[in-house]
């Protein structure tokens, strides 16, 4: 039993620290849109990977963290080029699933 509960409790704590909001099914990078103007960084997935996310399948990079923001792009960049399945843990930003900036990408899994 306390075997259980350790368990139970560092499952609550990793998902408070991680900090996002869902957890996308594994999937293929689709389309990375880059802006030229140096705005946020925009990615496709396959299918309805991100459900509630714009179209269930796209979601920003958020850039208010250059270096993270770089991580996951480079990250999601060698997936789609590799063709690896990635699993993507996001954030809901507002309340408008047809805005491109409903949701934003917190971590990506690579498989």
């Amino acid at each position: 039993m306390k075997k259980l509960m350790m368990a139970f409790t560092l499952f609550l704590f990793s998902n408070v620290t991680m900090g996002y909001d869902e957890v996308g099914t594994w999937t293929y990078v689709k389309r990375i849109f880059v802006p030229a103007s140096g705005g946020s960084i925009y990615v496709y997935f396959e299918g309805e990977s991100l459900p509630g996310c714009h179209t269930n399948n796209g979601a920003y990079i958020p850039s208010s963290n250059i270096e993270g923001a770089n991580r996951v792009h480079s990250t999601l960049l060698a997936a789609l080029m590799a063709k690896r399945k990635v699993q993507v843990f996001y954030n809901y930003n507002s309340d408008d699933q047809q805005s491109w900036s409903r949701c934003n990408i917190a971590h990506v899994y690579v498989q």
